[in-house]
């Protein structure tokens, strides 16, 4: 992904807005289901995508001293968005939707590093961020495939979860 022709200040902003949005689907997400485990690992993530945020905006205060991000503009660059539909919708194919934002973002911070070739601090904290993404993916790859194996199981034992 080549980002220089894109202005710093839209890129941050960009990322900074990703952050966000990722930090309250994987809220919303943690209340949706009912597995506690999955619930708590939604809401590290989501605690997660909040530090990742911050430490953007931290970025972006020292690269653009006295300007605002730009957080209801479009993005520059295409990164997946993740939607929660209707309940009917299995959980593993918005968990899908996650590994893919997940894997854009990690892209798009490997590529935005390569930006600070002369800043080894930022240019560190940013592939940092994207292997922070990678361990996101390996997470909800996991949760996918758990979710699919019950999925699968529910629909020749119904109602399996239940129990006893």
């Amino acid at each position: 992904m080549d980002l220089n022709t894109f202005a710093l200040k839209d890129l941050l902003s960009a990322a900074i807005a990703a952050e966000q949005e990722a930090q309250a689907v994987y809220t919303a997400l943690s209340r949706r289901v009912r597995n506690f485990m999955l619930q708590d690992r939604l809401r590290f993530l989501a605690a997660e995508e909040e530090r990742h945020a911050v430490v953007v905006r931290t970025i972006f205060d020292q690269e653009c001293p006295g300007q605002s991000p730009e957080l209801g503009a479009p993005s520059p660059v295409p990164l997946p968005r993740i939607t929660i539909p209707a309940e009917s919708v299995p959980l593993s194919e918005i968990l899908l939707q996650a590994v893919a934002a997940e894997r854009a973002a990690h892209d798009f911070y490997m590529s935005l590093s390569a930006r600070f070739s002369d800043n080894a601090k930022t240019a560190w904290m940013l592939r940092y961020l994207a292997r922070m993404e990678n361990a996101h993916i390996t997470m909800f790859e996991e949760e996918v495939r758990s979710l699919e194996e019950r999925e699968a199981a529910e629909d020749i034992f119904p109602m399996s979860h239940l129990g006893p």
